[in-house]
């Protein structure tokens, strides 16, 4: 026990010293963090919807749960789609999924039971509320810098690296994105890119409750201008 102790004692006073003549060394976590996800550098900002206004001739769709968007008047509902799809001949295509329908997801997976326990830990050692529903788990995730890099424990750096992982897969596998917000309810825009000269954005929002409900707006369209104006009516009616 003594022997035990002695060496305790050895490492804690081998740390000190080390700590004092090499300040540096805490920040050699901050070195390889930012080589391995420069996203977190990247701020969420509000998607710009400044001077988009909603013409009069765009036809509201209500999908039940509440969620409803105004589409081009010459959109129709495709048949035989597993998700309420509208196309026209002009290539825009708005589909609407709401997110208890969707199958799991094998990035879900990756938080496991025992994983959700540490990251209340994660949460409550820094004297923050866990977040109480997916919009705010995602919005703390989409929002992470290296300011939270304020690693405790090795669990500690383990939930930050996935937290960091998310962050960087979304900005990986968007050419932007965007926090965004339709009356009460929360959510974010990504740009997913052309693909047939045809912009395409996803768009997911959260009443953020108890009950909470999410839905994700796929939109796609030629007309940038069309885009922003249907993104701009989406909303959930309570």
């Amino acid at each position: 026990m003594k022997k035990i102790l002695t060496g305790i004692i050895t490492l804690a006073v081998a740390a000190a010293v080390l700590l004092f003549f090499f300040p540096a060394l805490p920040k050699y976590g901050y070195i390889r963090i930012t080589d391995k996800y420069p996203s977190l550098n990247t701020e969420l900002k509000e998607y710009d919807l400044s001077g988009v206004t909603v013409p009069d001739d765009l036809v509201e769709i209500k999908e039940e749960h509440g969620l409803s968007v105004k589409i081009a008047p010459d959109m129709k509902l495709k048949e035989d789609s597993r998700y309420p799809t509208y196309i026209n001949s002009d290539k825009s295509a708005v589909l609407i999924v709401k997110y208890d329908e969707l199958p799991p997801a094998d990035a879900d997976e990756q938080f496991s039971p025992a994983t959700h326990k540490q990251i209340e830990k994660f949460f409550k050692a820094r004297n923050m509320p866990v977040p109480a529903s997916q919009y705010e788990f995602l919005d703390f995730t989409y929002s992470l810098t290296y300011d939270d890099f304020n690693i405790r424990s090795l669990s500690d750096e383990k939930i930050f690296r996935k937290l960091a992982e998310s962050k960087e897969e979304l900005f990986e596998a968007t050419s932007g994105a965007y926090s965004f917000h339709s009356g009460d309810n929360c959510g974010f825009v990504e740009c997913l890119g052309k693909k047939e000269n045809a912009e395409r954005y996803a768009v997911s929002l959260y009443t953020g409750d108890a009950h909470e409900n999410s839905f994700m707006v796929i939109i796609s369209s030629e007309d940038i201008g069309l885009a922003k104006q249907m993104i701009a009516s989406i909303k959930i009616e309570k």
